[in-house]
């Protein structure tokens, strides 16, 4: 039998569980984007997180199949303690750094360094402007903050949702690879 064979194997043995996995990848972020937290950029970013998800699964089986019941408790909690500390980050980075246009559907991503003639007119508020300066520039943060800020936070934002994602998915991913171990 191939290792091929035995990670559908493992899928097969604990379908209820390796669909609440696999699914699980979907149903997260589908509860996510429901709720209305999960990030505004890219577009196509629960496609993304369904390949990296994809990605975790596999990880967990390849590196977790013949590990050790100590050295499998031990990344499980290192596993959740990631994930909660990049849960902080992320969700920390989304409230301080997105916000809903009147009428929009989704969110916009805000930047942390204002540009040279907001800061000269905004001083005292930059980088924290109000929700009136947004409406002032039509909601358009590309006309408060400057491109690179804009830019960095984006990529904030989708690495730790990501990173959130994998975590979760490794997390089950490895219950499920040592349970089926077991017998």
């Amino acid at each position: 039998m191939s290792g091929y064979d035995d990670f559908l194997q493992t899928l097969r043995r604990f379908r209820s569980l390796s669909v609440l996995t696999v699914s699980g990848g979907a149903v997260v972020p589908f509860f996510a984007y429901l709720a209305k937290i999960s990030p505004p950029w890219p577009p196509g970013i629960m496609i993304l997180t369904a390949i990296v998800e994809l990605l975790g699964l596999i990880i967990s089986f390849q590196f977790y199949k013949q590990k050790s019941r100590r050295i499998v408790e031990k990344s499980m909690i290192f596993v959740v303690l990631s994930l909660a500390f990049t849960s902080v980050v992320y969700l920390s980075t989304f409230s301080q750094f997105t916000y809903q246009a009147p009428n929009a559907s989704t969110r916009s991503i805000k930047g942390f360094v204002c540009r040279p003639e907001v800061k000269l007119a905004f001083s005292q508020e930059c980088p924290d402007l109000t929700p009136e300066r947004l409406a002032d520039a039509q909601y358009r943060a590309e006309l408060l903050w400057t491109e690179w800020s804009i830019t960095i936070v984006r990529m904030i934002l989708t690495l730790s949702w990501l990173l959130c994602c994998v975590l979760l998915t490794i997390f089950i991913g490895i219950f499920i690879v040592f349970q089926g171990r077991r017998r």
